[in-house]
């Protein structure tokens, strides 16, 4: 479903439509569990999402157009908003594909053992040196 969001927030705004627009476009649309949040999601958190910037990255300052002007960014707020709600928090993604991998890392251990194991065996085959 954010998928789904992502992909029609890029159509919206690539179509010079301008980000308020196309952030009301994608939560007028919102259907069953994700309208039901939406609709109990306090009115201040909805006026954050809407007024929100974007942020430079580098300096951490508030990204502004040529012009000068702040740049809006509703609708990335939205999506982190909505991801941090229903997928919860992004550090712990880290803490289970940190889990992930250490579990990894213990069943290769145990192949490797197991590939010895079956080499060395295959080694003592009377037959191991003759060709296929």
């Amino acid at each position: 479903m954010l998928g789904m969001m992502i992909a029609a927030s890029n159509a919206y705004l690539h179509g010079k439509n301008e980000a308020e627009t196309a952030y009301r476009l994608i939560t007028e649309e919102f259907v069953g569990t994700l309208k039901n949040w939406w609709d109990h999601l306090p009115k201040e958190a909805k006026a954050e999402i809407e007024a929100s910037v974007r942020i430079d990255l580098s300096p951490g300052q508030p990204a502004r157009d040529s012009e000068g002007q702040l740049i809006p960014n509703p609708v990335e707020s939205l999506l982190a908003t909505i991801r941090t709600h229903f997928c919860g928090p992004l550090e712990s993604d880290e803490k289970k594909h940190r889990a992930a991998l250490m579990s990894l890392r213990l069943f290769l251990d145990e192949y490797k053992w197991y590939k010895d194991v079956f080499l060395e065996r295959v080694f003592y085959m009377p037959d191991c040196n003759r060709a296929v």
